[in-house]
């Protein structure tokens, strides 16, 4: 099977998928923000529902391994930084860290870039009118390119490897010859992508059509709101 490049989306027919973004951005930052201020005992408890989240989710956890490597060993520092203050300390920030990261790949596997574009574009557009759609055109190319950046780093590399190159024997001739060679792929694939943009007409003039809201929004509403109200007490 190929390997699916993190913070990637599969678009599918899901509960997740089909909610507003600018909900799951909410949940997202709701989350993230309760988690760090919560005790090791909610950490646990967030932590583990966010794993149910992306269990239900079917994230392909075997596919992303090698994008989540450097989050893992990311954690295992602050395991480390942590252990002064006790093993569970240590543990819950860990896994606090790896939470936000998972629920940041579920956030990204169920929601486009362009989908995230448009809501954030019609949402500050009655504030900022035009500068609206540019801003929302900044953030689609941006979460686009995360995965580009990651997929072309990965091929190069691997390029690299199959013609014997090794970054022990000559680091700094490694290092420049993969940052030549993913900016000229990044370059190529950000202009295809504004003439793409171009060939369809776009303009920052005309507001974009965003997800329309459902039950489904109001539900995940109810669960923020639960989750708030609990850290809150318990803490």
């Amino acid at each position: 099977m190929e390997d699916v490049v993190i913070f990637s989306t599969r678009m599918r027919d899901s509960f997740l998928c089909k909610l507003n973004p600018l909900i799951k951005l909410l949940f997202l930052i709701v989350f993230s923000a309760s988690i760090s201020i919560a005790s090791n005992e909610v950490i646990f408890i967030l932590s583990f529902s966010v794993s149910l989240l992306a269990f239900f989710d079917k994230l392909p956890f075997k596919e992303l391994y090698k994008g989540t490597i450097f989050f893992f060993i990311l954690s295992i520092l602050i395991f480390i930084t942590e252990l002064s203050f006790g093993y569970i300390h240590a543990t819950a920030q860990a896994i606090k860290f790896l939470a936000i990261v998972l629920a940041s790949l579920v956030f990204t596997d169920t929601t486009s870039p362009n989908e995230a574009a448009r809501s954030i574009a019609a949402f500050l557009y009655p504030i900022l009118k035009d500068k609206a759609n540019s801003f929302g055109f900044i953030i689609e190319l941006t979460l686009s390119m995360i995965p580009k950046i990651l997929e072309t780093s990965i091929k190069i590399l691997d390029a690299r490897k199959c013609r014997g190159e090794r970054m022990i024997k000559h680091p700094i001739r490694m290092l420049t010859g993969f940052s030549v060679s993913l900016f000229i792929h990044l370059f190529d694939q950000i202009s295809s992508y504004a003439d793409g943009l171009e060939s369809r007409l776009y303009t920052n003039t005309v507001k974009r059509k965003a997800k329309a809201y459902s039950y489904r929004d109001l539900i995940t509403i109810i669960i923020l709101l639960l989750v708030v109200g609990i850290s809150i007490w318990i803490k």
